[in-house]
Formats: structure tokens, C-alpha cells, sequence
């Protein structure tokens, strides 16, 4: 005859015990998984730019950055875009020296990055308002595959309604030169070519804008700043030479007269 052994009932205080118990375990577990998924989607928790203190990276501050500015010796030169395969929304390579006497802004960024979709509003902004003082660069570095595509870059870049160049930076040659690390990242260099200032992640709309203003007070002061925009034949002008729609989703059409 097969005998089988019988588990002692647990009290039915324990069961609650057992059942609190669970749901804590349950509940740290998912506070646990927002907490990283959060930090995966924003990387920067609390944004900030860090600028060129003569050789060394500081944060940004009214102090650093009035010190910043009056240092000539040992400031870093801004690469240049050695590297790129292919430049968009321009009428053909730019070069660092070909924006001598401006502002410039580098944004390192892909655009399946969704980071990198939040913060080109701020970008159209701080273009709109220092129009005549500050270029934006587009430095497209890929995440994935796809993204090394410059046709993929060219329908992005139409999709997003950009209108600063972009250079398809496919092998990272760029992204590295500038040691970037994360997307979006920001290089702001001077009307002289040095690196003034660099930061990653969203949410730097206003520190980008104080350190430009800052940066255009002191080389109009200077007479290193030039301040007739520079103008580029963006994509979406190419676009109406071959296609009578720009970038059409739907089409509703009535029947002939």
C-alpha cells in the first residue's frame, strides 16, 4: 500500500504573513524596474554643462564661465569634422574653419533615439533666437544599422522638419573625436574655434541659452563674433525639385469634373 505524507496546515496568521510578504517582495521589484527603465530612458537625471576652465572640464556657472571666457592659453581646439560620409541639408561639406566668427552648437544624436526627438525643439528655439550669432550642427552618430543610411538620415531630417546641416557620421569618427559617450550630446564651441562647453541628456534648453548669450556678449565684445546668418539649401527645398508634395502621409482626391 502506497503511503503518502501530509503537509501540517499553516495558520492562517502565517498565510497573511506569507501573503504581506509577497506583495512587498512584488511591489520593491516593480518600483525597482520603473527606477532603471527611467534612468535607461534619461540619462542624465540632473543635466547639466560642463565648460573649459583652460584645460579641464568644469561646471557651468557665472563664475566659471566668466573666468572661461578670458582664458587663451591651453584651450582646446575644436576637431574638425573629419570622418563624416555624407552631409545633408548643406550644399556640401562644412569645415570648422568655414564657421569662423560664430556660435556653434553640435548635437550628437540618432534619430531612433527618442532623447533625441524631445530636445529639437529647443534646438528650432535657440536657432530661431540667435539667428543671426549661432550655426547648429547635426552630428548624426548611429545606434544601430539602419541609422548609418544617409537616404534613412534625409527622410529623418525631413520627417523632423530640420533645417541645420547634418553630417552622417556613420563610423563614429566624429562622436569620438569629441569624446562623446551618449545621445544627445551637446558641443558648444566659440567664434575662435575652441570648445567651450559640453553636456548630455534633455533638459539644457536654458544653460545652452545663457552660456550662448554669455559667449556672444564676450566676442562682440572682442570683435571675434560675425554676425551675418549663414544660410544652407536644406533638404526640403532639393525635395520640391523632384516631388510635388513634401513628405505627403495621406492624399484625399475627389472624382474628375
Amino acid at each position: 500500500m502506497l503511503q503518502t505524507a501530509s503537509c501540517p496546515q499553516t495558520l492562517p496568521g502565517h498565510r497573511r504573513l506569507l501573503r504581506l510578504a509577497g506583495i512587498i517582495v512584488v511591489g520593491a521589484l516593480l518600483i525597482l524596474g520603473a527606477w532603471r527603465y527611467s534612468n535607461w530612458l534619461l540619462p542624465t537625471a540632473n543635466p547639466a554643462i560642463q565648460v573649459y576652465h583652460g584645460s579641464k572640464l568644469v561646471p557651468y556657472s557665472e563664475e566659471t564661465a566668466a573666468i572661461t571666457t578670458q582664458q587663451d592659453n591651453d584651450r582646446v581646439r575644436a576637431p574638425d569634422f573629419d570622418g563624416g560620409i555624407e552631409w545633408l541639408n548643406c550644399s556640401g561639406p562644412i569645415r570648422i574653419k568655414d564657421l569662423r566668427g560664430k556660435v556653434v552648437l553640435l548635437d550628437f544624436w540618432a534619430f531612433c533615439c527618442i532623447n533625441c526627438m524631445h530636445i529639437l525643439p529647443d534646438l528650432a528655439k535657440l536657432e530661431e533666437k540667435y539667428s543671426n550669432e549661432l550655426v547648429v550642427i547635426g552630428v548624426h552618430s548611429a545606434k544601430f544599422d539602419a541609422e548609418k543610411v544617409s537616404k534613412n538620415i534625409r527622410d529623418a531630417v525631413l520627417r523632423y522638419h530640420i533645417e541645420h546641416p547634418v553630417v552622417n557620421d556613420a563610423n563614429h569618427k566624429i562622436w569620438e573625436s569629441y569624446f562623446v559617450t551618449s545621445w544627445p550630446t551637446f558641443t558648444l564651441i566659440d567664434p575662435e574655434g575652441y570648445i567651450y562647453g559640453q553636456g548630455s541628456g534633455e533638459g539644457l534648453r536654458d544653460v545652452l541659452d545663457t552660456a550662448i548669450s554669455k559667449l556672444i556678449q564676450t566676442h562682440r565684445t572682442k570683435k571675434t563674433l560675425k554676425e551675418k546668418p549663414l544660410t544652407f539649401l536644406g533638404e526640403k527645398f532639393r525635395q520640391r525639385k523632384t516631388a510635388p508634395l513634401f513628405c505627403p502621409g495621406k492624399v484625399l482626391a475627389d472624382e474628375p469634373n
